[in-house]
């Protein structure tokens, strides 16, 4: 993959149908995701700029809404 540093973004396109199947599913972060919802105000936003499928930490998140 040396050479492909300019256009990082087909480096993980060639790995995301991969990392969408295997990517372990169980909630690990539930603890600092519940931390950070409550710290946010009433009428509070996230913007979410992480890679992958949105599973399951935006999904968690959409869910808490």
């Amino acid at each position: 993959m040396q050479g492909e540093r300019q256009n990082v973004y087909k480096v993980y396109d060639k790995i995301a149908a991969w990392f969408a199947a295997n990517r372990y599913t169980r909630l690990t972060e539930k603890k600092y995701l519940d931390e950070l919802i409550s710290r946010l105000p009433a009428d509070g936003t996230i913007l979410d700029l992480g890679c992958g499928t949105g599973k399951p930490i935006l999904k968690y998140l959409l869910d808490k809404k």
